[in-house]
């Protein structure tokens, strides 16, 4: 048992909700979910800029897979 446990319990006992212990994110993990938002966010702002009436889908699909692929970091 550690610190955040004995918070956890302390914080259930005075009728808080608190969240499962698997929820909880290591830094590691809130850094990659921050970069996949970033990612996320520079995908859909560039299809905004170039998406227009009468696109196809597969125009569409080229935009994000050709944006997200530029992405630093990105697979």
């Amino acid at each position: 048992m550690d610190k955040l446990d004995v918070k956890l319990w302390t914080l259930a006992a005075k009728g808080q909700i608190v969240p499962d212990r698997s929820l909880l994110k290591t830094p590691e993990q809130i850094k990659a979910i921050q970069e996949s938002a970033d990612l996320n966010t520079a995908v859909l702002d560039h299809v905004a800029a170039h998406i227009r009436k009468g696109m196809s889908t597969e125009e569409i699909d080229r935009l994000v897979y050709n944006s997200a692929r530029r992405y630093p970091g990105a697979p």
